[in-house]
Parts: structure tokens; sequence; C-alpha cells
């Protein structure tokens, strides 16, 4: 738990400033996103627009890299009312949505796409301004953001390391057995504790090398192995001396009492 609330601090203390500047800037910044010229009236479930098509929106700078990486996505958004919706048009787009004619189309789970059409009760247009009206009517909520996202993250951080508990039964096992000959008086409960220990090594190593996007947990067995050494390490350190060994010790000679 103490581990969760360090981490939680440590994952907050950059996050929280940029969630809140971007928060803050959100209207200013999609006023000078959002062209002025686009607007798509949506008249019974049928989606037109003025501009000329296929209209692409562009990805903001600042996603435009990490998105063309991981998705292979060269536009935010694209209007194409006149294409009829098949996966080849989609893929051929290379965007995250398609506003179509009578739908919207988004990116599947796997490299497919997801179909969703427009009510035919719809009546709206979709335009900046209507956008904008949006936004300001859930700005008051945005102050809950922050707090939900530190909770979130804590929660998150709580959840791993139960998860991490359940992980802890294989190296204790291993432990208990290989203590089993020159500790016979330890049970497994024993070996689950020192295992607990043992984990506080990984897990820090783990949320330091996030950051630099070095994922501890894609090397097979990593966490096993350290935990383990941490614990053999530890065990050798602090190992008592043998009888045999007290015995060859030579003595300690007596200090004589001092006289007045």
């Amino acid at each position: 738990m103490l581990l969760a609330l360090l981490l939680t601090i440590t994952y907050s203390i950059p996050l929280v400033p940029l969630v809140s500047s971007t928060l803050r800037d959100l209207p200013q910044n999609f006023a000078a996103y959002y062209p002025d010229e686009l607007e798509i009236p949506i008249v019974k479930g049928i989606a037109t627009t003025t501009a000329p098509q296929p209209y692409y929106l562009p990805v903001p700078a600042i996603f435009k890299e990490e998105l063309r990486r991981e998705l292979g996505v060269e536009h935010l958004g694209v209007i194409d009312t006149e294409s009829p919706v098949s996966l080849e048009k989609y893929r051929e787009h290379r965007a995250l949505f398609w506003v179509a004619k009578n739908a919207l189309v988004m990116r599947g789970e796997r490299d497919d796409m997801r179909v969703k059409a427009f009510d035919p009760s719809i009546n709206y247009t979709i335009s900046e301004q209507g956008l904008l009206r949006v936004i300001g009517s859930v700005q008051p909520y945005f102050k809950f953001i922050i707090p939900f996202l530190v909770l979130a993250i804590f929660v998150g951080l709580c959840f791993a390391f139960a998860i991490n508990m359940v992980y802890l039964l294989f190296p204790a096992l291993i432990i208990y057995i290989t203590m089993l000959i020159t500790k016979p008086k330890w049970t497994y409960g024993t070996a689950f504790q020192v295992c607990l220990h043992a984990t506080t090594l990984p897990l820090l190593l783990s949320a330091l090398l996030s950051p630099f996007g070095f994922n501890l947990g894609s090397l097979p067995f990593a966490s096993t192995v350290i935990i383990l050494l941490v614990v053999f390490m530890n065990m050798r350190t602090n190992e008592p001396a043998t009888p045999a060994a007290m015995e060859a010790a030579p003595p300690t000679a007596a200090t004589p009492p001092t006289g007045e």
C-alpha cells in the first residue's frame, strides 16, 4: 500500500500539470484546430457536407508520430459521404474515424472496422460553434478529472500489486522447496513472506524503467529471477554461524576489571 502511494505521487507529479494545462486550454486549442468552413449536416440519419471530399482532419502534431508508429494512421478523421462503406476504403483513408453517408466508421480491435449507423431520427449539424458549446457544457466537470485520474492510478497500482501477490506463489514454492534442506523449520507461509519483501526491487525497477519504454514484464521470468537472487543473496549474507565454526573460532580475551 505504501509503495502504491509513493508510485502514485511519482506518476502524478509530471502528469497533473500536463492534464491541467490541456483541460484549461482545450476550448482555445479546439477552436484553433477545427476548420472554420467545415459543417456536416445530418438530416434523418444522412450526412452531407459542402466541403470538398474526401475531407481529411489532420492529427495534432503532439500525437502524429505516435499514431503513425503505433496504428499506421496519417489522419485523425475523414469526411467522405460519397464513397460506400468498405474495409478496403477505410484502410485507404488511413484515419482513426470516417464520417460516411449514414454511419460513423471507427477502428476495430484487430485492424478491422466498427460501423455505427446514424439513427434515422437524428437532425443535427456538426460545426465548430456546436462542438464548442458541447465542450462548454462539460467544462464545469473538468475539475473532477484530475482527482479521479490520481485515484485511478492508485487503485490501478493496488490492483497490480494484488496480481503480483498471485505471481509470488511460484517463486515462494521454489524457495520453500530449497529451504527444506537448509531450514527445515520454514513453512510455505514464511517463504511467501520473504518473497513479498523481495518483490520490492523488481517493482521499483519496473516503475523506474517504464517511462523510458522498457517493460520488465516483457522479459520471461525476469521478476522471478530477481526475486530469487534477492532472497538467496540476503540469506547467504545473513546466514548464522554453524556450531563447528563457532567451536573453531578462538575465544575472545576477557577484559580485566578496573580497580579504583
